[in-house]
């Protein structure tokens, strides 16, 4: 998750969600067809070791977050071998 600014503006009131989602992309794993989804025993392991409390509605904007991540990351994975193409 190297590649992912933290430089990125989000509005305050969800500043923590990007963190939060940053924090635990920086412990994911990746394949072949890129990077793995964030699992809940990952997110469950994180909360015990951080001491968070995340709710239901954190927890669903962190998974919306992170389809987002490995959906754009497909995008541009495309783009680049089609350019490759040439």
């Amino acid at each position: 998750m190297d590649d992912m600014s933290q430089d990125v503006e989000v509005p305050d009131v969800v500043d923590y969600l990007w963190r939060w989602f940053f924090d635990l992309s920086r412990g994911r794993s990746s394949g072949m067809n890129g990077p793995s989804p964030l699992s809940a025993l990952e997110i469950d392991a994180w909360l015990r070791l951080t001491g968070n409390i995340v709710s239901r509605s954190d927890f669903e904007a962190i998974m919306d977050m992170d389809a987002v991540y490995r959906n754009q990351f497909s995008i541009e994975q495309a783009a680049i071998a089609e350019r490759e193409k040439g």
